[in-house]
């Protein structure tokens, strides 16, 4: 069920392209929420030293525009050099002390996907965490790489 309604979703959005790319990714951020039923979601770009992030829900508020530092965003961190999805559990501020993006400590279970170019180089990233202390099974990584 989840799959088919994940695929509703894109083929929506696909046919909607005359939207902004912001608009695109907020539409990919509010599907995955809902979805995962994950408290945050978020689309990002990767900028030389930093991350950009285009797009993110947190708690069903929609923001945009963010910079922050590759090495304090817990969504390219978690990656760490690797090319596949990555999860932690457990309190992520105690994973990335010092970090001031956002309020690590409310949340319990993070992964990250890679958004990878045509040559397969990391280009952005969609990550999702949540408040509960979980495991996103492989069903639910693969309707973030739908995405």
């Amino acid at each position: 069920m989840q799959s088919l309604e994940a695929l509703q979703s894109v083929y929506r959005i696909a046919t909607t392209m005359r939207d902004s790319y912001q608009a695109v990714c907020d539409q990919v951020v509010y599907n995955l929420s809902k979805l995962l039923r994950a408290s945050y979601v978020a689309v990002q770009h990767v900028k030389e030293d930093r991350m950009e992030i285009i797009s993110s829900i947190t708690d069903s508020k929609i923001t945009h525009n963010e910079e922050v530092f590759w090495e304090h965003s817990p969504c390219a961190t978690i990656l760490n050099g690797k090319n596949e999805p990555c999860q932690t559990t457990g309190s992520l501020a105690e994973i990335f002390p010092g970090n001031k993006f956002i309020t690590l400590n409310k949340f319990k279970t993070h992964v990250g996907v890679p958004i990878k170019s045509i040559g397969g180089k990391v280009a952005g990233l969609i990550c999702a965490m949540d408040h509960a202390d979980r495991i996103f099974t492989d069903d639910e990584i693969r309707l973030i790489e739908i995405f």
